[in-house]
């Protein structure tokens, strides 16, 4: 994650590891279109999310400048549209499935600026577009023909980094 012209010209250069938020709790919302061609197939014709965080991240001294200039992530955000493709196994009342997943990440992080001696200097903004593939693996619960319950754990293991459960409300 990088910084677009800084106005505090000590960041110019500076990258974040996104790696790094891979721990961070974030919540959001997400909107999912699938395809059930057969009653095994299951395809998500699209995906979009938003979420973000605050964070309590330590200060870190900025490289390449005296330690007195500080940085920590203060916030973060998320926005992707993706994709995904997997089997389900209708082996009764509850149907275990497994998708893998493709998505476009657009990823925003504010950074805030100290000096140890002078205090706040201000706030700058990072991001970074990414290619994130992940995976799904859960459970659906249908309770009529055209509705469906499902749990399941979403993980995205390349771009940025992220985890975290997934209840969804399945019409159609």
């Amino acid at each position: 994650m990088g910084f677009d012209e800084p106005e505090i010209e000590a960041l110019d250069g500076l990258l974040i590891d996104a790696s790094r938020l891979d721990s961070t709790v974030t919540g959001g919302v997400a909107f999912e279109a699938e395809i059930r061609l057969l009653r095994w197939l299951r395809i998500s014709a699209i995906q979009l999310s938003v979420g973000g965080a605050s964070l309590e991240e330590p200060w870190r001294p900025v490289p390449g400048s005296s330690n007195e200039l500080q940085y920590r992530i203060d916030n973060v955000a998320h926005f992707r549209l993706g994709t995904g493709l997997g089997f389900q196994v209708p082996a009764g009342p509850v149907i275990p499935y497994a998708t893998a997943r493709v998505a476009l990440g657009i990823h925003f992080a504010a950074v805030e600026v100290r000096h140890e001696r002078l205090g706040r200097i201000g706030r700058e903004y990072a991001t970074d577009v990414v290619c994130d593939f992940g995976t799904e693996v859960g459970i659906a619960i249908p309770i009529s023909d055209q509705l469906e319950i499902a749990l399941g754990w979403r993980a995205f293991w390349t771009g940025a980094p992220s985890h975290g459960v997934v209840l969804s409300l399945n019409v159609g």
